[in-house]
């Protein structure tokens, strides 16, 4: 009898470990399918020339216009899964791009992508920006196009878009050499067009300050503009011979005159950017945060004190030889040096530091997203840091 319990127990024994492993093998497929769905992890990505971050996805543009993308999964990512699963599966089938945005795409041939919208009928397009629920494209003849009103109906979030009654109207641009999306307090909703003879044209779906008599002073009387750098409230234009075009009120008597406490809400340090010369690209953070660096590598900064998160402004003065800026809103500022190397101000306002910048080699780009920071290196691989506790 003993005999038969303890081949019977044996027997028992077998089948919990033979189901034990049966459940173990499919809980593993399960989470390499799931793995699979949000693409291939940034570390072992290769051949990649460009890197565009958004929330939650980090896309990567290979040299044979093949997309990677991956999915990050942190803070409140999981509620977003879905979508960003059918978004990595739908670019990382895209070929032959040129150029990428989170959510579209620009091919060679100069057609549009996109994982929202139908744009098979734009064509010899050079370049693409969106705004909140529209893609603007720029043709190569100078004219605009901006996708119909309800096109896009949702964000990533799930959230509907609601429209005003009247739409961006860019029919009669032309001669348009570059386009820039407007933040403004109604989020990214007005469109920028810069002319092949350095002026400015704007549009807003309402409309909004187009007929507005100091705003069209501000901006339409401008001239010799190769670039234009919006903020929440206000654009700044960059000029041919490394000038600044700032906002007609930002003067030290206004500063002096209307703001009582301005040592606590504006760092001028540098100037006001109107002073600021010698200027090869402008910078955007928060709010109205303006940062410029210099023909000489050296940096001015222009922003609010209460966006200073853990360092004083003079880390900045002491910055050289960079060549590109990474401005992460309502976090640090991190500079791209001319032999690879990174510099960083500042964290994120919960106190995080990413001191591991410091040591990062050879990088060309760096993207920032809610939870990760991705270098590009210049042999084409990525670096990418996850911020699972900012």
């Amino acid at each position: 009898m003993g005999k038969w319990i303890s081949v019977f127990m044996l027997v028992a024994l077998m089948f919990s470990i033979s189901v034990t492993a049966f459940s173990m093998e499919t809980e593993i497929e399960a989470l390499k399918a799931v793995d699979q769905t949000i693409g291939v992890h940034p570390s072992e990505w290769k051949d990649v020339v460009e890197i565009y971050a958004g929330s939650f996805a980090l896309l990567g543009l290979r040299a044979d216009g093949t997309v990677l993308s991956y999915f990050v999964p942190y803070g409140n990512a999981e509620n977003y899964k879905d979508y960003y699963r059918l978004f990595c599966q739908e670019v990382s089938e895209w070929t032959d791009v040129q150029n990428l945005g989170i959510g579209y795409g620009l091919k060679k041939d100069g057609t549009a992508l996109s994982v929202d919208v139908n744009l098979n009928n734009w064509k010899n397009i050079s370049k693409i920006v969106h705004g909140t629920g529209w893609l603007a494209g720029l043709h190569e003849d100078g004219t605009v196009i901006v996708t119909e009103k309800g096109a896009i109906s949702q964000d990533p979030y799930g959230r509907n878009y609601t429209w005003e009654d009247e739409w961006l109207d860019v029919s009669d641009w032309e001669d348009i050499i570059d386009i820039f999306p407007y933040y403004g307090w109604s989020f990214c909703n007005g469109l920028i067009g810069l002319k092949n003879n350095g002026t400015i044209l704007f549009e807003h779906p309402s409309h909004y300050n187009r007929n507005d008599t100091f705003f069209c002073e501000y901006i339409y009387n401008w001239h010799d503009i190769v670039s234009v750098c919006p903020t929440l409230d206000d654009i700044y234009g960059l000029r041919k011979d490394g000038t600044v075009v700032a906002p007609p009120y930002l003067t030290y008597d206004f500063i002096n005159s209307e703001l009582e406490a301005w040592d606590d809400w504006y760092t001028p340090n540098t100037g006001i950017p109107s002073e600021w010369t010698n200027v090869k690209a402008l910078y955007q953070r928060s709010q109205d945060d303006i940062f410029a660096v210099h023909n000489n590598g050296s940096v001015s900064a222009f922003m609010h004190t209460f966006c200073w998160f853990g360092f004083d402004y003079t880390i900045i003065q002491e910055w050289q030889n960079i060549e590109k800026l990474v401005c992460v809103p309502y976090g640090p500022i991190i500079g791209i040096t001319n032999d690879g190397s990174v510099v960083y101000a500042g964290g994120y306002e919960s106190g995080f530091i990413p001191e591991f910048l410091s040591d990062w080699k050879n990088i060309v780009d760096i993207g920032v997203g809610d939870y990760y920071i991705a270098g590009l290196t210049k042999d084409g691989t990525v670096n990418i840091c996850f911020l699972e506790n900012i």
